[in-house]
């Protein structure tokens, strides 16, 4: 299980910047989103197929697995830029808000759904009903309409150029120290999530009920964000809205090393998913919605797939990290250890500049 997760991570991380390079100069991104979602569905078929030919092995999956994460890292880089094509720009913020939270309610539902239904059903007729979904939105991806058609970037252009434009949300001030934040958090989130459940229940003795409801959490707190987003862009402006977010992402972990067994601790827990969650929605929206007003047109695929590619590294070598030190120290050091990183890096970004204020605001 584990070779398999880290295939499927694997051929994504590999796959999304040049996937988004690609996107940047196609002039038919929705024509790709569709092939990719049609191929997803056909991956997921062949388990069921082989499984009644008796040919299901190991390695089989291993490949349907891989290929279902690249063909996901390709489709998610073509679909990204669509947005800001679909709606007005003071709305962009809140049209990612809400595809956001439509996917954060699919993340809660979707599991449930499918063990409910593995109730009844056998599991190769669960995975036939799994490909049929992405026959769905292969269909209802036809039906999508863009009226401002992408502009391909020149065949011409040098790899210089690329490179250059590969980097550019880290040459624009404000989202560079916006990632600088994200990265930093994320770091420390990603060592302190790693351990959590773990640690409610060795360091809090909670029991497995108070940790599912606490992970559930987590999808609340991102779901809400998304969902209230536009409204706090009105309200605070986009630099502050980064501020804030930045802000609840740091101080989520604060609960954690000093939380206890009994309420107290697991309302340490609860407020660590919720607001850790909720913060780092507002965060990554602002920055993904503010990238095609702040970075060249040819480069905003590539800008939006960094952005959501930097706080997964960031995440992974801190939740490798904190299981070092939590094996070589203890759990509740390391997140003491967590919370340092978080709160010292942002910190120390804010202290050095503060964040910039959008032209909006």
């Amino acid at each position: 299980m584990g070779v398999m997760f880290a295939a499927a991570t694997a051929s994504s991380f590999l796959l999304r910047l040049p996937a988004a390079a690609w996107a940047d100069r196609s002039a038919r991104p929705l024509t790709v989103v569709f092939w990719g979602q049609l191929l997803s569905g056909v991956l997921i078929a062949t388990v069921p197929a082989l499984f009644a030919l008796s040919a299901l092995s190991y390695e089989a999956l291993l490949f349907v697995v891989a290929a279902m994460g690249a063909t996901g890292a390709v489709v998610a880089a073509f679909a990204a830029p669509i947005i800001p094509k679909l709606v007005p720009k003071n709305q962009i913020a809140t049209a990612y808000g809400r595809f956001s939270a439509s996917r954060g309610a699919a993340d809660v539902a979707g599991p449930a759904i499918g063990g409910t239904l593995l109730q009844f059903l056998a599991a190769p007729l669960l995975l036939l009903v799994d490909a049929l979904s992405f026959i769905v939105a292969a269909i209802l991806t036809r039906t999508v309409r863009v009226t401002a058609p992408d502009v391909p970037e020149p065949e011409s252009a040098s790899s210089a150029v690329l490179g250059r434009d590969l980097w550019a949300i880290f040459r624009e001030p404000f989202l560079r120290r916006c990632m600088v934040v994200i990265a930093s958090a994320s770091l420390g989130n990603g060592a302190a999530n790693a351990l959590l459940v773990l640690f409610m229940i060795r360091e809090l003795g909670q029991a497995p009920l108070a940790v599912g409801v606490v992970l559930g959490a987590g999808a609340v707190g991102g779901m809400l964000g998304g969902i209230v987003i536009g409204r706090i862009h009105r309200a605070l402006g986009i630099g502050r809205t980064a501020a804030v977010a930045g802000a609840l992402m740091v101080v989520s972990l604060a609960g954690l090393p000093i939380a206890e067994p009994g309420w107290g601790g697991l309302a340490a827990c609860l407020f660590y998913e919720l607001a850790g969650s909720f913060g780092a929605v507002l965060m990554v929206i602002t920055v993904i919605s503010e990238i095609p007003g702040r970075v060249n047109p040819t480069a905003i695929a590539r800008g939006m797939a960094l952005a959501n590619l930097v706080p997964e590294i960031a995440a992974t070598i801190g939740a490798l990290s904190g299981g070092v030190v939590a094996s070589l120290i203890s759990v509740r050091f390391t997140m003491w250890a967590s919370l340092a990183v978080a709160a010292l890096f942002g910190l120390m970004t804010l202290a050095i500049n503060r964040f910039s204020q959008s032209p909006r605001d």
